[in-house]
Order: structure tokens, then sequence, then C-alpha cells
């Protein structure tokens, strides 16, 4: 496992994710205050006009990393999963400048826009790509990180979320880590974003071989081998005995692919091993 900050992932484990909004006269939701007063050193919140995200940079500066972009999947938040994903000890490392987007307030607020799911995002048209071009953009101009190797990691929800990027936007991301996701979203210009799609062998909520019918979902979802054809050189790999989750092998698996893309700074054994015996496909 990754070596974290003292504290940090502990800490942001801790905190109740609590989104403080503005009304205006016409009733529309402003900019979020705060997403908690007791963030940990090194983690901050950047307002972006009515949307934010949490930025983790490594104590020495961000100047020329790579950005990753941190999605959440449905009903979790940019707080819980930074605890829970094992990142932050990539900025411990100084592997990478982290960056995970805060979900619209008052719409959907824990769901991203990902075509056709989820919630009220998906229904309210929020345009969650637009925040995640601002996200790079932001990142780039306040850290002096490369948003020329920026990637998604992205589970579940947030998982859809990136696939829909790399297929609209594919000059945004030079790579996307797809975990316990699928793509929603035609994609005919894709080829330009190196993709790794990792996936439970047992995922019940998005299952690997796909649904037959709609769920919380307007349509069914494809299977994981549906979403990463159109993508040339995608990677699919299946995770043995392994639900609907973000295990630490996802994170393992991640850090070393994106390290071989050059999308993430080797600092450790971990980030140049072979990857674990896998079925892939």
């Amino acid at each position: 496992m990754p070596r974290l900050r003292t504290g940090v992932a502990a800490a942001l484990a801790a905190v109740t994710a609590v989104l403080v909004v503005s009304v205006g006269p016409a009733g529309d939701f402003t900019a979020p205050v705060a997403v908690a007063d007791d963030l940990p050193p090194g983690v901050e919140q950047v307002t972006l006009g009515d949307r934010a995200y949490l930025l983790a940079r490594p104590e020495q500066g961000g100047a020329g990393l790579p950005v990753v972009v941190l999605l959440h999947g449905r009903t979790d938040s940019a707080s819980g999963f930074l605890a829970t994903s094992g990142l932050l000890g990539w900025v411990d490392e100084g592997a990478a400048v982290v960056a995970a987007p805060v979900t619209a307030p008052g719409l959907s607020p824990t769901s991203w826009n990902a075509g056709t799911c989820c919630d009220d995002a998906a229904h309210g048209g929020v345009d969650d790509v637009e925040l995640v071009a601002e996200v790079v953009a932001d990142v780039a101009t306040r850290t002096g990180a490369d948003a020329t190797r920026a990637s998604v990691v992205g589970f579940s929800n947030g998982a859809m979320l990136g696939y829909r990027i790399a297929c609209e936007r594919p000059g945004l991301l030079a790579g996307l880590v797809a975990v316990g996701g699928a793509r929603l979203v035609a994609c005919d210009q894709g080829g330009r974003v190196a993709v790794l799609h990792l996936h439970g062998d047992s995922d019940r909520a998005v299952p690997l071989e796909g649904t037959t019918r709609p769920g919380f979902t307007d349509r069914p979802l494809p299977s994981a081998e549906e979403s990463v054809a159109p993508l040339p050189g995608a990677r699919l790999e299946v995770l043995d005995d392994t639900g609907h989750r973000f295990t630490p092998a996802a994170e393992q698996r991640a850090r070393t692919w994106l390290a071989a893309h050059a999308l993430l700074v080797a600092t450790g054994p971990a980030a140049t091993a072979a990857p674990p015996p896998s079925p892939s496909r």
C-alpha cells in the first residue's frame, strides 16, 4: 500500500462532507461555500464559479507533474473517495497532483452526468465534462502541473463520466482508468486516449457482462467488452473475486499502468513492478 500523509486519510474519512450553498434571487444555486472546515494540510478546496474541487499537491509543489482527476462513484463524495482510494499516497510520493471535483450542488449532489446516468445530474443536463476541463486547466495554472499528461481515475458513475470525456473531449485527457463503470455514449474519436478498464468478476451493480434492461440508468448497461470496443488499444482486466468496489488491487494496478504511460511519476517498486497476473480480454 502507498504511504499516506500522517493523519490525512483518517481525517478525511472522519469528515462529513456537507456542501453549504447560497440561493440567488431566482432560486439558482451558487458556489459551494465549504466541503469541510478541517481539511488537512495539503488538501484544499478550490471554487470555480458555481462548482468546486479538492486539490492535493506534493509538499514540494506540482510543477511539471501529471494531473490525476479522481471521480467518485454515485452516492460517494470527493472527500470520501480521496480518503479511501489510496491516491493521497501518490501525492505524498510526488507522483502527481490529484484533483477531486465536487458534484453539482442542488440538482444531484452525489452523481455525475455520464450520458444516461446518473439521477438528476443526467436528467438536468449538468455539464460535468466542462467541469473536468476547467479543473485540469485550473490545476495547471495554480500548480504548474502538466495538463498534457492529465488522466482520470474514476469509479462506477465516475468511470462512466471518464468514458464520456474520453469520447467527447479526447484532447482533454491522455489516459483513463475506469473501474467498475461502463461507456454510455457513442465513441467515434476516443482513440487518442489510452484506456485501462478494471472490472470485478462479481460486480452486481454494474455487471461485467452488462444488463438487458434499464436499472438506475435510462437504458441497459453495455458489457465491459462493449465499453472498450471502440477505443483502439484499450485494455480490459478482470479482477477475481471482486464486487462493485474500488479495491487496493485496483489502486495498485492503476498506479502501475499510469506510470507505464508516463501519466504518473514512478516513485517506487509498486509503480514499476510488472502487473499481477489477471484475466484480461
